[in-house]
Protein backbone atom coordinates (compact mmCIF):
# COMPACT_ATOMS: atom_id res chain seq x y z
CA UNK A 1 0.00 0.00 0.00
CA UNK A 2 1.31 3.44 -0.93
CA UNK A 3 1.40 5.76 2.07
CA UNK A 4 1.40 9.55 1.63
CA UNK A 5 0.67 12.51 3.85
CA UNK A 6 -2.64 14.22 2.98
CA UNK A 7 -0.87 17.46 2.01
CA UNK A 8 1.14 15.61 -0.68
CA UNK A 9 -1.65 13.54 -2.18
CA UNK A 10 -2.99 16.04 -4.74
CA UNK A 11 0.48 16.89 -6.10
CA UNK A 12 1.29 13.19 -6.58
CA UNK A 13 -2.06 12.57 -8.26
CA UNK A 14 -1.58 15.55 -10.53
CA UNK A 15 1.91 14.65 -11.74
CA UNK A 16 1.06 10.94 -12.08
CA UNK A 17 -2.22 11.56 -13.95
CA UNK A 18 -4.35 10.28 -11.05
CA UNK A 19 -1.99 7.37 -10.42
CA UNK A 20 -1.91 6.09 -14.01
CA UNK A 21 1.79 6.94 -14.27
CA UNK A 22 2.87 5.43 -10.93
CA UNK A 23 4.90 2.28 -11.25
CA UNK A 24 7.08 0.04 -9.13
CA UNK A 25 10.41 -1.29 -10.36
CA UNK A 26 13.41 -2.96 -8.83
CA UNK A 27 16.16 -1.19 -10.73
CA UNK A 28 17.49 -4.66 -11.55
CA UNK A 29 17.96 -5.60 -7.89
CA UNK A 30 15.29 -7.83 -6.38
CA UNK A 31 15.43 -6.16 -2.95
CA UNK A 32 15.56 -2.57 -4.23
CA UNK A 33 11.96 -1.66 -5.02
CA UNK A 34 11.22 1.94 -6.02
CA UNK A 35 8.02 3.83 -6.71
CA UNK A 36 8.44 6.00 -9.79
CA UNK A 37 6.40 8.50 -11.75
CA UNK A 38 6.68 8.26 -15.52
CA UNK A 39 5.14 10.05 -18.47
CA UNK A 40 5.39 13.48 -20.07
CA UNK A 41 4.86 15.41 -16.83
CA UNK A 42 7.71 13.51 -15.13
CA UNK A 43 9.91 14.30 -18.13
CA UNK A 44 9.01 17.98 -17.80
CA UNK A 45 9.68 17.81 -14.04
CA UNK A 46 13.20 16.44 -14.64
CA UNK A 47 13.75 18.93 -17.47
CA UNK A 48 14.96 16.08 -19.65
CA UNK A 49 14.81 15.52 -23.38
CA UNK A 50 14.61 11.75 -22.76
CA UNK A 51 10.92 10.83 -23.14
CA UNK A 52 11.44 7.72 -20.99
CA UNK A 53 12.75 9.75 -18.05
CA UNK A 54 11.16 8.99 -14.68
CA UNK A 55 11.40 10.42 -11.19
CA UNK A 56 11.22 8.53 -7.92
CA UNK A 57 8.24 9.43 -5.81
CA UNK A 58 10.31 10.42 -2.79
CA UNK A 59 12.54 12.69 -4.91
CA UNK A 60 9.42 14.39 -6.30
CA UNK A 61 7.94 14.87 -2.83
CA UNK A 62 11.15 16.41 -1.49
CA UNK A 63 11.58 18.49 -4.70
CA UNK A 64 15.16 17.24 -4.72
CA UNK A 65 17.05 17.36 -8.01
CA UNK A 66 20.69 17.22 -6.91
CA UNK A 67 22.44 14.02 -8.01
CA UNK A 68 24.72 13.86 -4.97
CA UNK A 69 21.79 13.63 -2.58
CA UNK A 70 19.25 10.89 -2.18
CA UNK A 71 16.06 10.45 -0.24
CA UNK A 72 16.15 7.59 2.26
CA UNK A 73 13.14 5.68 3.62
CA UNK A 74 13.86 5.45 7.35
CA UNK A 75 11.88 2.22 7.78
CA UNK A 76 13.20 0.70 4.52
CA UNK A 77 9.69 0.55 3.03
CA UNK A 78 9.65 2.21 -0.43
CA UNK A 79 5.86 2.46 -0.23
CA UNK A 80 5.93 4.54 2.96
CA UNK A 81 6.39 8.04 1.57
CA UNK A 82 5.11 9.93 4.57
CA UNK A 83 7.21 12.97 5.42
CA UNK A 84 8.17 11.50 8.80
CA UNK A 85 9.71 8.50 7.01
CA UNK A 86 11.89 10.39 4.52
CA UNK A 87 15.38 11.75 5.17
CA UNK A 88 17.84 13.54 2.89
CA UNK A 89 21.11 11.63 2.55
CA UNK A 90 24.31 13.24 1.27
CA UNK A 91 26.35 10.31 -0.01
CA UNK A 92 29.67 12.16 -0.30
CA UNK A 93 29.83 12.75 3.44
CA UNK A 94 27.59 9.82 4.45
CA UNK A 95 25.26 11.97 6.54
CA UNK A 96 21.50 12.26 6.85
CA UNK A 97 19.55 15.47 7.27
CA UNK A 98 15.88 16.29 7.83
CA UNK A 99 14.01 17.52 4.78
CA UNK A 100 12.89 21.16 4.87
CA UNK A 101 9.29 20.37 3.96
CA UNK A 102 8.13 23.99 3.73
CA UNK A 103 10.85 24.69 1.18
CA UNK A 104 10.22 21.41 -0.66
CA UNK A 105 6.50 22.07 -0.89
CA UNK A 106 7.06 25.62 -2.20
CA UNK A 107 9.52 24.38 -4.86
CA UNK A 108 7.18 21.58 -5.84
CA UNK A 109 4.23 23.98 -6.23
CA UNK A 110 6.36 26.34 -8.32
CA UNK A 111 7.49 23.53 -10.65
CA UNK A 112 3.97 22.10 -10.96
CA UNK A 113 2.62 25.54 -11.81
CA UNK A 114 5.20 25.81 -14.57
CA UNK A 115 4.46 22.34 -15.96
CA UNK A 116 0.69 22.80 -15.89
CA UNK A 117 0.62 26.50 -16.77
CA UNK A 118 -1.88 26.08 -19.59
CA UNK A 119 -4.07 23.45 -17.94
CA UNK A 120 -6.83 23.66 -15.39
CA UNK A 121 -6.36 21.77 -12.12
CA UNK A 122 -7.56 18.17 -11.93
CA UNK A 123 -10.56 17.58 -9.74
CA UNK A 124 -10.90 14.72 -7.26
Amino acid sequence: MLLLDPEDYEDVMRLSERGKRLQVDSGGAENNLRVRISGPHAVAWTESTNRARQITLQRFLAAEAHGGRSIHHNDGNPFNNRRSNLTLTVRAIDQKFPIAWDKAEALRKERLTSIFADQTPLTA
